[in-house]
């Protein structure tokens, strides 16, 4: 049984999603007090060129329990997301995207854990049975073998750097404890901020859940990750091995 009452932050990281914003917006408004009556949006907004920042000042000027920080250019995901933790006043910090690659109600089915864990993350699956576990590309079939071997190829990276064999790391559903969150000394400014925000996790004794979450695709806008992306993040997962794992 989740607890009767329990209060959450969706931490919501921003860049050009001008088509999204407003519409996640609405879903949550609508789904979260189905699930709990204590709930916040937290948006970091990370140097935006569309409309992007315009949207979210008009929903935090309409609604209470949104707020944002606009951070005059970009940092890097894990920047947005170390800036938003320090904002989230709930219990439970829920990372969420403005497209949406979750239902809210996977939410529900999380809290059934909160007694017995600190950190429930979630890995993609399929709407539709595939060969492959979830969907990498609308486009085409090279793009989306592409984007399968750097997503496998990072996991076994992972594994070869840390001995731990992690399944989706990357993926967005991530619910974590606020106070064993307040306990970590994050520092990524970049993608490795999720590697990071797990083995620290592990390092501070946290308790771990892992759930299947069905994948919902991009509709509108696009992406920020291009074939570039991974390079950072194979550099900042060996230098933390380097420096700081132990």
């Amino acid at each position: 049984m989740p607890p009767e009452d329990f209060s959450i932050s969706l931490l919501i990281p921003v860049h050009n999603e001008e088509d999204n914003i407003s519409n996640a917006l609405r879903v949550v408004r609508e789904e979260m007090p189905r699930i709990t009556s204590n709930w916040e949006v937290v948006i970091v907004e990370s140097g935006s060129t569309d409309n992007s920042l315009k949207i979210i000042r008009e929903e935090a000027a309409k609604y209470h329990n949104i707020r944002y920080l606009h951070q005059p250019r970009r940092e890097g995901m894990g920047s947005a997301l170390r800036a938003g933790y320090g904002l989230c006043r709930g219990d439970w910090v829920c990372h969420l995207e403005a497209d949406m690659p979750f239902d809210i109600s996977c939410i529900a089915g999380a809290s059934e854990y909160f007694y017995d864990y600190d950190f429930i993350r979630g890995y993609r699956t399929s709407k539709r049975d595939s060969i492959l576990p979830w969907v990498y590309s609308k486009e085409n079939m090279s793009e989306t073998l592409l984007r399968a071997m750097f997503h496998h190829g990072y996991r076994f990276y992972i594994w070869g750097l840390f001995g731990k064999f992690v399944r989706d790391i990357n993926f967005s559903f991530k619910i974590i404890r606020k106070e064993k969150l307040d306990q970590l000394n994050l520092k990524t400014n970049g993608w490795f901020i999720d590697t990071e925000l797990y083995l620290e996790l592990l390092k501070a004794g946290a308790r771990i859940k892992v759930l299947p979450i069905t994948y919902n695709m991009r509709e509108n806008g696009v992406s920020t990750v291009t074939y570039v992306s991974p390079f950072p993040i194979i550099k900042d997962a060996f230098h933390y091995r380097r420096t700081r794992w132990k």
